[in-house]
């Protein structure tokens, strides 16, 4: 007998994580087979992290046999496994569920992944561009002409996008929307080997068990953050807006950042070809830095500035008289009209679409988005588009980084308003219109950069310096309690900030904030997590948080 220890794709509390099993000698098993084992009576999918002639457990083992491989990935995720178990403080065991989610009741082959062999690729700067989608569907295009024959991972921050780019490429994305068993399909297709699955869908007429397939995308995968984990088996992975925060899980657990899985599988395996292709670059530690400032583009869009001015504002609350004859003239003309409003203001829609933005307007049924909605929409080409104020370009949340999501929002808008030559007309204060005007030019961008760059070494905010979020689940007592035991275990030249509350909706526990400042800006991850750990089976850790307190 040998045996095998696996993890199981199931939730359990944090440190729960391996378990041993025994297989017949001559069973071929490996680590990175992904198998189905007996599991507290069910029969559930397992990952193999390691094979050895002994066992701790043996005389308590269960031998599986025959024991039935469903997928045979690269030595590498069990590495991966443990490595985003520990960076999120989640089980090994709740990340491999979140990866897999669900899958087929029945699988009728094994998938194996035939890897490419490559040479180690060197770490390229971001390339910065004006239309990132477009940017990736020609880089996939001369793939093709290429005769490039290994997998392609696209990671896009949102669904929108990728549904678009997976359009445009005649193959289907990857996402939460997407059905487990299609979902299943499209990503172990892209895998490499031909499978066949049957679903519990019903039956059919006959009784028997109805079977469902899809089309595929071939060597080609775009998907989201759901899909990261599966750069370990990509050749080459093009991450969209690197910039962008979408990327990271901030609600659900376990609390990763397809970027820095991205990262994590490049460091392991140096032969996977990474390519980013950004709008913005992120903001740096420090300055000087390795950014090439000369290779950012200028974004140059059809834009009015409309500054704020006293008896400059109509009937209807929030649009000066300039943009409702803006607006006016552009229906007139037959041109689509949008207004984003980043404040979600339910007076301001109900004047819109009233009687009084009908006499107004010439119309009561002008569509309006928050930008976050926008992302989600296809624009219109030639539009009229309404920016109500851009104080509201970072979002309506009063944190450190407000100045920092607005930059990156506005060049993302800018960008995409340009694409489908459409006419932005801005609304809000005189000097932060100008700001906001030097944001689209490298110079200013830079500037900008420069001078938030300094704030965050003086407040010890990332990325000068880490600031770990710690999230408690209870009253404030409970928090306080943690803050005191985290005051009294961590070392000497560490310290923790807190209480703050955060504010949840009346059916949501209340949830307490505290920062933890390490010592040192580089501070070893390893060290990190060995003085954290002791709180993870109460509180909520997030390394790499995207949002903050003051």
């Amino acid at each position: 007998m040998k045996y095998i220890s696996v993890v199981p794709a199931v939730r359990t509390p944090f440190g729960v994580d391996v378990f041993d099993y025994s297989v017949h000698e001559s069973t071929d098993v490996r680590a990175g087979d992904l198998v189905m084992i007996s599991f507290r009576k069910k029969k559930i999918p397992a990952l193999i992290v390691s094979v050895q002639s002994t066992s701790a457990f043996s005389g308590k083992t269960i031998t599986i046999d025959p024991i039935q491989t469903l997928i045979r990935f690269p030595t590498l995720i069990a590495n991966l496994l443990e490595n985003a178990s520990n960076h999120s403080f989640a089980s090994r065991p709740s990340v491999l569920h979140s990866w897999l989610r669900r899958i087929p009741s029945r699988l009728l082959d094994t998938i194996s992944v035939q890897s490419q062999n490559r040479t180690a690729h060197p770490k390229k700067p971001i390339q910065y561009v004006t239309s990132s989608p477009s940017e990736i569907i020609q880089m996939i295009q001369n793939e093709k002409n290429d005769e490039f024959q290994g997998r392609t991972l696209i990671i896009t921050p949102w669904q929108s996008r990728a549904d678009a780019i997976a359009k445009y490429l005649g193959i289907p994305a990857l996402h939460a929307h997407v059905p487990y068993a299609q979902a299943w399909k499209i990503w172990t297709s892209w895998l490499g080997s031909p499978t066949s699955c049957v679903i519990d869908s019903g039956v059919g007429e006959d009784q028997s068990q109805k079977s469902i397939t899809w089309e595929v995308g071939g060597n080609i995968l775009v998907t989201t953050r759901l899909g990261a984990w599966l750069s370990h088996s990509a050749d080459r992975i093009i991450v969209d807006e690197p910039e962008n925060d979408d990327h990271k899980e901030d609600e659900q657990e376990p609390r990763l950042d397809a970027r820095w899985i991205v990262d994590s599988v490049q460091n392991l395996n140096p032969s996977v070809d990474v390519i980013q292709i950004g709008t913005t670059p992120k903001l740096p530690a420090s300055f000087p830095n390795t950014i090439l400032w000369e290779t950012i583009p200028s974004i140059d869009p059809k834009i009015l500035y409309d500054h704020k001015q006293r008896g400059g504002y109509s009937e209807i609350k929030r649009l000066s008289n300039y943009a409702i004859q803006q607006i006016h003239d552009a229906l007139l003309a037959y041109q689509p009209v949008i207004i984003i409003d980043p404040y979600r203001d339910d007076e301001f829609q109900q004047q819109i679409h009233s009687e009084l933005g009908l006499k107004l307007l010439g119309s009561s049924s002008i569509p309006i988005f928050n930008l976050s909605d926008l992302h989600q929409t296809g624009l219109p080409k030639n539009a009229l588009v309404i920016l109500l104020d851009i104080a509201g370009i970072g979002g309506v949340i009063e944190d450190i980084r407000k100045k920092e999501r607005g930059v990156i929002a506005w060049r993302r808008l800018c960008s995409r308003l340009s694409l489908f030559n459409c006419r932005l007309l801005v609304q809000g204060d005189e000097a932060q219109l100008e700001e906001a005007r030097s944001w689209l030019t490298p110079t200013g961008l830079k500037a900008t950069w420069e001078t938030e760059s300094k704030s965050r070494h003086t407040f010890k905010y990332p990325p000068a310096h880490p600031r770990i979020k710690i999230i408690v689940i209870g009253d404030k007592n409970v928090a306080s309690n943690v803050l005191s035991d985290l005051e009294n275990r961590l070392p000497n030249s560490w310290t923790a900030e807190g209480v703050h509350e955060v504010q949840m909706s009346a059916s949501r526990t209340t949830r307490w904030i505290i920062h933890v400042l390490p010592k040192k800006a580089d501070q070893d991850p390893n060290e990190i997590h060995e003085i954290l750990r002791k709180f993870a089976k109460t509180c909520i850790i997030d390394l790499d948080p995207i949002a903050f307190f003051r």
